[in-house]
């Protein structure tokens, strides 16, 4: 399984940018962005939300696999804006 956005097909989704959207607007993934879950309540809630057939640990597996490098231009864009805002990173 490639990343969300990577497999409307698995999601039903009309196309990879309705299945972005639908990420960046899920109640798991946002409660996991804050660090308001735990791994397995993550994997559990993304795949009850999503229907994926796949175990807590299948997914968890599957997602790590989906990070990757940063967005071309994301660094400098960090770099750039450290230099007028504070930055946690």
């Amino acid at each position: 399984m490639d990343r969300p956005a990577g497999d409307a097909r698995l999601t039903g989704a009309a196309s990879d940018l309705d299945v972005a959207g639908r990420w960046l607007m899920s109640p798991g993934c946002a409660d996991s962005s804050r660090g308001n879950c735990s791994e397995q309540e993550f994997a559990e809630g993304v795949i009850a939300e999503w229907r994926f057939p796949f175990t807590p640990e299948q997914f968890l597996e599957k997602f790590l696999s989906w990070l990757d490098d940063p967005f071309a231009g994301a660094e400098q864009m960090v770099r750039e804006t450290r230099l007028t805002h504070q930055s946690a990173v």
